[in-house]
């Protein structure tokens, strides 16, 4: 009798240890996701991180871009009013070249005028 009874508290000493075994490495697997999920967030958060970083160096190269971009047009509607500008001075001076040249022309052929009548 004792020997049974002592088989059956081996038994069940070694089905404790099996399960305190198998709680142990539960327990560990149960850790390791713990770690995976953690690591996992950590990801996650430094990827919202980028991308929120990418959103804001695009939405910076974007506003400079547009604000290239007006200058750029601000300063090519100058120049086109200053080349507008020049054009009625050129016109102006050349309008005075022309009165000037016909006035010339105009005293030349007097003066020939003159002469031939004189001549005759």
């Amino acid at each position: 009798g004792i020997n049974a009874e002592y088989m059956g508290l081996t038994k069940e000493e070694n089905f404790q240890k099996e399960l305190k075994l198998f709680q142990d490495k539960l327990r560990q697997a149960e850790d390791e996701l713990k770690e995976i999920k953690e690591i996992e967030k950590n990801k996650e958060k430094s990827n919202m991180e980028w991308q929120s970083q990418i959103d804001k160096w695009t939405s910076d190269v974007f506003s400079q871009t547009e604000k290239f971009q007006k200058e750029l047009e601000y300063q090519i509607n100058e120049f086109h009013v200053q080349m507008a500008n020049m054009l009625e001075k050129i016109k102006i001076i050349q309008s005075d070249k022309d009165g000037n040249e016909k006035e010339m022309t105009q005293k030349l052929q007097k003066k020939k005028k003159k002469k031939k009548k004189k001549t005759q």
